[in-house]
C-alpha cells in the first residue's frame, strides 16, 4: 500500500497526508457502522489495506467523498508551492481602507495550524519563536538558546508549550501553577 499521498490545490500548494490518516477514517467507519461484518477494528483495517492496496483510487475516493478538509489538515505537510500562472485574476477581489493586520495567534492556534498558515500569521503580526539545540562533535546536547518575539500572549503561549515538550520528553509531571498574592 502506498504511504502517502499528495495534493496540489489550486493555489498551487501541494500538500503530503500519510494514507493512514484515511485507512484509520476508513476502518473506523466500517468497524462502527458493520460490527457484523467487521466485529474488530483489526478486520476493519485488513479489508482497508488490502482494498487500497488492490487501487490507489479507493484512497482517493475515500478521502473525497467521506471525509472533509479539517480531517485531513492536522496531518498534511506542505511539500511544495509553485506560483499560479494567469489565475490571479480569478480571484475574489474586496477593498479595504486599511491594511490588513494579522492577529496574534494563540497556543492553540500554533500547535494545530499548518506550519505555512503560522509562520504567515507569525511574520505580518511580528511574533517569533526560534530554539536552538546545541550539540558537541559528537551529538550530545549541551544546551539551548529559545528567542520569543511577541506580545505577553504569545510569549507564554511559547513558554507554556517548551515547558509541555520538556515535562513530556523527560517524563516530568506537570508543575502546579504559580500564585500571586
Amino acid at each position: 500500500m502506498n504511504q502517502y499521498f499528495q495534493i496540489t490545490q489550486p493555489t498551487g500548494h501541494r500538500y503530503e497526508i500519510p494514507v493512514a490518516v484515511v485507512a484509520n477514517h476508513r476502518a473506523a467507519h466500517y468497524h462502527n457502522y458493520h460490527p457484523d461484518a467487521f466485529p474488530t477494528l483489526e478486520s476493519a483495517m485488513q479489508d482497508t489495506v488490502e482494498l487500497f492496496a488492490g487501487d490507489a483510487w479507493n484512497i482517493q475516493d475515500w478521502a473525497q467523498n467521506n471525509m472533509g478538509w479539517n480531517d485531513l489538515v492536522h496531518h498534511a505537510k506542505l511539500v511544495r508551492f509553485t506560483m499560479p500562472k494567469n489565475e490571479w485574476h480569478e480571484g475574489e477581489w474586496s477593498y479595504t481602507a486599511t491594511q490588513s493586520v494579522i492577529g496574534e495567534l494563540d497556543g492553540n492556534d500554533i500547535m494545530h495550524s499548518p506550519l505555512e498558515m503560522t509562520a504567515t500569521a507569525m511574520i505580518e503580526s511580528r511574533q517569533l519563536c526560534s530554539i536552538t539545540v546545541m550539540r558537541d562533535r559528537e551529538g550530545n546536547e549541551f544546551g539551548g538558546v529559545a528567542v520569543f518575539i511577541g506580545g505577553k500572549k504569545i510569549t507564554d503561549a511559547y513558554v507554556m508549550a517548551l515547558s509541555a515538550t520538556t515535562d513530556f520528553i523527560t517524563g516530568t509531571p506537570p508543575a502546579a501553577p504559580a500564585t500571586t498574592h
